[in-house]
């Protein structure tokens, strides 16, 4: 018997394989298709798409953002002075090395990448979810694209 195994990841995946593995399995390597009804997650995809538009210049502030006006002002400084890139993919090899994207071991997508200063780099991901009990997951994920952001500047 052949043993499967995944030719990437991300820290989504990661996640979801400590919590189950089954449906690791299914999703990735069966490709089955899960169509079950996910609000939250469609309201975050919508108030993430909203952040970016604003941040890029394409949309406007929306109610959804009314609490973080003045962060996301700041990012549309930092875009003015062409120091915001959104949604950058970054892939590193086995090796923690940076590798292409679509051929990489670890993937991340970033959604802001904030160039402050010569030394200084903000990686940035929209949080919209539970605001308690996610604190550990999140510190982890924040470890994660710092370790990255180390090695790839």
């Amino acid at each position: 018997m052949t043993k499967l195994t995944l030719p990437s990841w991300s820290f989504s995946s990661l996640m979801v394989f400590e919590t189950c593995p089954y449906r690791t399995k299914l999703e990735r390597l069966d490709k089955v298709p899960d169509n079950t009804p996910r609000p939250a997650a469609d309201r975050g995809t919508q108030i993430h798409q909203e952040a970016e538009d604003y941040v890029t210049g394409k949309g406007q502030l929306t109610h959804n953002l009314r609490h973080f006006n003045d962060d996301l002002a700041a990012l549309n400084t930092h875009r003015a002075a062409s120091r915001v890139v959104c949604e950058e993919e970054w892939g590193f090899n086995r090796n923690w090395e940076v590798a292409p994207w679509r051929t990489a071991w670890l993937r991340l997508k970033c959604d802001v990448v904030c160039q402050l200063t010569n030394d200084h780099i903000a990686v940035i991901d929209f949080k919209t979810g539970k605001r308690f009990g996610n604190e550990l997951k999140h510190a982890q994920q924040l470890q994660l694209y710092a370790l990255c952001t180390l090695l790839r500047y």
